[in-house]
């Protein structure tokens, strides 16, 4: 037992080291000091979102984060109007492209897709966001 002490010591004394050099992760605070925020989330990409609800935002200073769905829709019709919400500071994330459901009733259902499908889902939407926007960030989904 007394062998084994010391030989114990000599193989964590790196790991001890290596641990006392790490910093310590530094806490982000919020803007202007604040204890707290809120995150205003959008799904769907409706035409309400357009008309009624980035205005509102903008007249109060505030900002969101409008999950599209790519597949058609408002981003299709109205894509230059999704444009100018993003320059406004206001993010536009993935919702996926065809916004499969778990509903049995809506069509495409999610239940029938494969992982692959799901990721393709995802994957598709979110590279479209960032190529038709140009965005050089990661995106919520």
């Amino acid at each position: 037992m007394k062998l084994r002490t010391p030989l114990l010591l000599f193989a964590f004394l790196p790991v001890a080291v290596w641990a006392q050099s790490m910093s310590i992760p530094q806490v982000t605070p919020w803007p202007q000091d604040r204890t707290a925020a809120i995150s205003l989330t959008f799904d769907d990409g409706t035409p309400s979102h357009l008309n009624t609800v980035g205005p509102i935002l903008k007249r109060h200073h505030l900002n969101g984060t409008f999950y599209v769905v790519t597949g058609g829709g408002t981003w299709s019709s109205r894509f230059e109007d999704w444009r100018r919400l993003a320059a406004e500071g206001n993010e536009i994330g993935s919702h996926s492209v065809h916004h499969p459901c778990l509903l049995p009733q809506f069509r495409p259902n999610s239940a029938d897709y494969t992982p692959e499908m799901m990721r393709a889902e995802a994957g598709d939407s979110a590279r479209e966001i960032a190529a038709r926007l140009g965005i050089q960030r990661g995106l919520t989904f």
